[in-house]
């Protein structure tokens, strides 16, 4: 675009294009910063959730150690939903001798359903009734995985604001690796459970009560 008046030299002519190019130019650019990458492109994030990726590759998972000992016998399935992840967690509960320690027998089948949402890349929320779960991925090979959950608990009747519990950490195998862990598994579940006490959950007979319980 040229602008020409009469008695104007030359050089301002060179100068008003010069003008007229530089705006141009900034206009475009701020056209390609606004604009959105198309599919495909180096900078658009396509890494999967990490949750994701481990229930495409397990079925049904056994807790072999944790942090809580409120139950045993836990398994866990899962299936990739649209939204997230639908989980059912399955355990029993043992009598225990009054005044003693030790177990005596099961006593009850017991289920909980999850519906998840993938949050980040390692983590997945659970909203409920009395706050929400959060769950972090914190290793996982082809046999086994370890896990923590955090609940933030709040009191539908309370005008307080919600609390956090205590991070609860897991251990657990596929259902095809027999209960074996391998020693980096173990060594990755002690390092983040750190000072918290850890309990045996797994035992001989839990494979059988859930065959059991699905029948």
């Amino acid at each position: 675009m040229f602008v020409e008046y009469k008695g104007m030299t030359g050089m301002l002519k060179i100068t008003i294009l010069a003008l007229v190019l530089t705006a141009t130019g900034k206009l475009r650019n701020a056209a390609d910063a606004k604009a959105p990458p198309a599919p495909g492109c180096a900078n658009e994030t396509t890494a999967q959730n990490k949750f994701q990726l481990f229930w495409r590759e397990h079925k049904k998972v056994w807790t072999v150690n944790s942090t809580v000992i409120f139950y045993n016998c836990e398994w866990e399935e899962a299936n990739i939903t649209e939204s997230g992840l639908a989980s059912i967690t399955h355990f029993y509960t043992y009598n225990i001798e009054t005044g003693r320690a030790a177990i005596t027998h099961i006593d009850a089948y017991n289920m909980i359903k999850f519906n998840w949402t993938f949050h980040k890349s390692d983590m997945m929320l659970s909203k409920r009734e009395d706050g929400v779960i959060k769950r972090r991925l914190v290793y996982q090979n082809k046999t086994c995985a370890v896990f923590w959950d955090e609940i933030t608990r709040r009191d539908a009747k309370s005008k307080s604001k919600p609390f956090k519990k205590g991070r609860l950490y897991r251990l657990v195998v596929d259902d095809s690796s027999e209960t074996e862990v391998s020693d980096e598994c173990k060594k990755r579940y002690d390092k983040a459970r750190g000072h918290l006490q850890s309990y045996m959950i797994y035992r001989q007979e839990c494979k059988n009560n859930s065959t059991k319980s699905s029948q």
